[in-house]
């Protein structure tokens, strides 16, 4: 997907809300930084969630530093698979 290829508002929450949508998601994961200032009502619109996202505390390899940095740069450094990887095992509960 190309950003060429979407059409987007120009209210910061609105635009995050219809780029939600135009990837598919159902979900905009959202940190502590961007939870300051989103507007939920064009997600509540669209019926998307938003969740907030605090990395780890015990962060290590892909999360080291992430309350300090965008979320581009692990997608980056790491690509999504591994990022996407990453995600999955916070959700699997440790045993």
């Amino acid at each position: 997907m190309r950003s060429s290829d979407l059409t987007a508002s120009k209210d910061r929450s609105a635009r995050l809300a219809d780029l939600t949508t135009a990837v598919g998601a159902d979900t905009y994961l959202c940190g502590t930084g961007g939870m300051r200032y989103l507007d939920r009502h064009p997600f509540m619109e669209r019926q998307l969630n938003v969740r907030a996202f605090r990395p780890p505390v015990a962060a290590e390899g892909l999360w080291t530093g992430a309350a300090k940095i965008a979320a581009l740069w692990a997608l980056a450094a790491y690509g999504p698979n591994c990022v996407g990887a990453a995600f999955d095992d916070l959700r699997t509960p440790a045993t």
